[in-house]
């Protein structure tokens, strides 16, 4: 009996994630001045998620898995692609090629990523007038929408919840 419990005992821990060797988290980004572009390959198979800020700009693209040649992903806003063995990201609005290196995750990319997605959001909200009522119900779906885009929960390349909520609102 006190075997059974000890191997009880023992797997439970095995078990817990604090126990585990954890891969390390990463992701691809480039910094080319004013621009700063992040892309984590984690969030599903069939949709690829490019993160762009800049000053004053925040911009989410939802690129469709096509793999084709070099070419990875698409949308009408830009293109995930090879080049010599190099992922790169174009983008066809600001007319820029980023090169975009796996590197380990920092804990001020949370940050930086937070401002492109609020100002994506914000950028959405403002084509829309709203009342006090819905800016306060939009607000909160925001930040959960980015804390599902950080941990990669978002399935396909559908639109987060608040832009169903403006699209509904009008």
């Amino acid at each position: 009996m006190k075997l059974i419990v000890l191997v009880v005992f023992i797997f439970s821990f095995l078990k817990n994630d604090s126990f585990l060797i954890k891969e390390k988290k990463s992701l691809y980004y480039s910094n080319d001045f004013p621009w700063y572009v992040f892309y984590n390959p984690k969030n599903n198979i069939n949709c690829d998620i490019v993160e762009i800020g800049g000053i004053k700009y925040g911009f989410i693209d939802k690129l469709i898995k096509i793999n084709d040649k070099d070419t990875i992903s698409k949308s009408k806003e830009g293109v995930l692609f090879y080049k010599n063995e190099d992922l790169f990201y174009f983008n066809y609005k600001l007319d820029k090629e980023f090169k975009l290196k796996k590197i380990g995750y920092k804990s001020s990319f949370t940050g930086k990523r937070k401002k492109i997605f609020t100002t994506y959001a914000f950028l959405k909200i403002k084509e829309h007038s709203l009342s006090d009522e819905n800016k306060g119900k939009i607000y909160k779906m925001i930040d959960k929408d980015f804390e599902d885009l950080v941990k990669s929960d978002i399935i396909e390349c559908n639109e987060f919840r608040f832009e169903k909520f403006l699209k509904k609102s009008n």
